[in-house]
């Protein structure tokens, strides 16, 4: 996920520096080494900014965005709350820390951070997104309030293809197979639109919906998609065999399932279905 980092213009000066300028000018060298992919030299002059200014709250902020890059978890979790410590007030590390959190497991501290980012910020996209994720697990409506705000706020933000693709999961467990339906349908057009290849799930869970719906064609045209964006996905091959085996084409089913069991050995359900078609074949 992409966040936002503060740059401060630079201002000549022809005397030396104060503390505070010096500490914005090893900040802004941070940000450029990060975005030129120099993690190291960024942690250096973030390192540097903080030394010169112990209470400067971005430097903290901007050095908790680059240690999640590196995967360093609990230093960001670190730098983030000292940023709100130093400024209480800090959308963006309230945001950060509460999608942080939620990645971590811990969805009541992450709605906490993500309530308070929007009450400093009310017309935050991914705000509004993050914490309908950290809800979707115990309030689905709630979740999906988010979600759709998110979509308001800004219909073509970052995440607004991942925001349909949540509303399609939701509804789906809800048993409103029309509303998930057209949740995948705009998923997908807008992930068409910007293309990323590993979005395979929302092909794959869309002809489970169209399955279920009776549209055999529909969902066989979706798992073939699903296999050719992801071949090694065992679930795929299952399903695309249960959907050839109610077409009738029984080899074609068998190639599949067989494939499914291949993939993951230690597969109940593909094993299953398998038996149950040869039965059906003898």
């Amino acid at each position: 996920m992409k966040f936002k980092r503060f740059i401060f213009s630079l201002a000549m000066v022809l005397q030396l520096p104060v503390s505070a300028q010096d500490a914005t000018n090893y900040l802004n060298l941070g940000v450029d080494n990060e975005n030129a992919g120099n993690l190291d030299g960024a942690l250096t002059n973030f390192n540097k900014a903080i030394e010169i200014k112990p209470d400067f709250a971005p430097a903290y902020y901007n050095r908790g965005v680059l240690e999640q890059a590196k995967g360093d978890l609990n230093d960001e979790l670190a730098d983030y709350n000292k940023a709100i410590e130093i400024k209480p007030d800090f959308f963006e590390a309230y945001r950060n820390r509460g999608t942080l959190k939620f990645s971590e497991g811990d969805s009541g501290g992450a709605l906490i951070d993500l309530n308070k980012a929007i009450e400093i910020k009310p017309d935050d996209a991914i705000a509004y997104y993050n914490r309908g994720l950290a809800k979707s697990k115990n309030d689905s409506e709630g979740a999906l309030a988010d979600l759709a705000k998110a979509l308001e706020l800004e219909p073509n933000f970052p995440n607004a293809s991942a925001a349909y693709y949540a509303m399609g999961n939701i509804r789906g467990m809800k048993g409103d197979s029309d509303g998930s339906l057209k949740d995948y349908n705009k998923a997908i057009d807008l992930n068409s639109a910007s293309f990323q290849p590993n979005y395979y799930l929302a092909y794959y869970n869309r002809s489970i919906v169209r399955g279920k719906k009776g549209d055999l064609d529909g969902a066989l045209i979706d798992v073939n998609k699903t296999i050719e964006l992801k071949p090694n996905y065992a679930p795929a091959y299952n399903v695309r065999g249960l959907i050839k085996e109610t077409k009738n084409d029984l080899n074609g089913a068998l190639e599949d399932l067989n494939k499914a069991i291949e993939l993951v050995p230690d597969n109940p359900e593909a094993q299953m279905n398998l038996s149950e078609l040869k039965k059906k074949m003898n």
